[in-house]
């Protein structure tokens, strides 16, 4: 299991740092990069959870990647410059070797909070 994340990301897409990472303690079966990649080392079913706020007038999007293709896609939508609750949750399975990451974006000057 992995804690942590990111203060805040900014206008257009980004992708959620792992740079504050407050404790990991499945290092024998991932490695956690700061720039937000997680390469698997054990194969298996993996259990993913990301969750931010975002502030948009539209849409604030969610997207899951691994190994560099897009496979979760989620969004919100509020038409009042409001602050949008962004969350998933899924079990996954993985390969040894695989990669993993997440990204956010809206059109806003603030994408996420995390």
């Amino acid at each position: 299991m992995v804690g942590g994340g990111s203060p805040s990301g900014g206008a257009g897409r980004a992708t959620y740092c792992l740079n504050q990472t407050e404790f990991n303690a499945a290092g024998d079966c991932f490695d956690v990069n700061a720039n937000g990649t997680i390469t698997l080392k054990v194969s298996g079913h993996y259990r993913i959870r990301g969750d931010a706020i975002c502030l948009a007038s539209g849409y604030c999007h969610q997207q899951y990647f691994k190994n560099g293709s897009g496979f979760i896609y989620t969004h919100e939508y509020d038409g009042h410059n409001g602050w949008q609750t962004l969350e998933n949750h899924q079990v996954w399975p993985f390969k040894n070797g695989d990669t993993f990451f997440l990204q956010y974006y809206s059109n806003n000057s603030t994408s996420y909070h995390s």
